[in-house]
């Protein structure tokens, strides 16, 4: 697997989802069930801002003129937008704090999780 390859970014994709689904299943059998919207919109909110570093960096190498435009799009929509979107969630009342902690911090273990698969996988 190449580090930032699309399919490794998909095995964290999907191993974050799965990681979601089973916490966003616990928080309601906990009674936690105000920290699900936040949960989810932090790991939304992870998930397209990893994808668009992942476009950019990957357009950045390439010398075509047509992926340079693709950056700088990417770009504007990435930094005002997606920061702003991410300010909002933040001082939004129906998103919890802890939610958002909790998507991040999965989002974390799903990295390592992926990486230290790739790693045993070749043993």
């Amino acid at each position: 697997m190449e580090p930032f390859g699309r399919s490794v970014l998909g095995l964290i994709v999907k191993a974050n989802f799965f990681l979601v689904v089973l916490l966003n299943v616990g928080l309601i059998f906990g009674g936690r069930g105000a920290d699900i919207p936040g949960l989810w919109a932090g790991a939304l909110w992870i998930s397209a801002n990893v994808w668009m570093i992942h476009r950019i960096l990957r357009s950045v190498s390439v010398q075509d003129p047509k992926e340079r435009k693709r950056v700088y799009a990417l770009a504007i929509v990435k930094f005002p937008v997606l920061y702003v979107i991410g300010l909002f969630l933040l001082l939004a009342r129906w998103v919890s704090l802890e939610g958002v902690f909790w998507a991040f911090t999965l989002f974390f273990i799903s990295i390592g999780a992926v990486f230290a698969y790739s790693k045993f996988a070749k043993r």
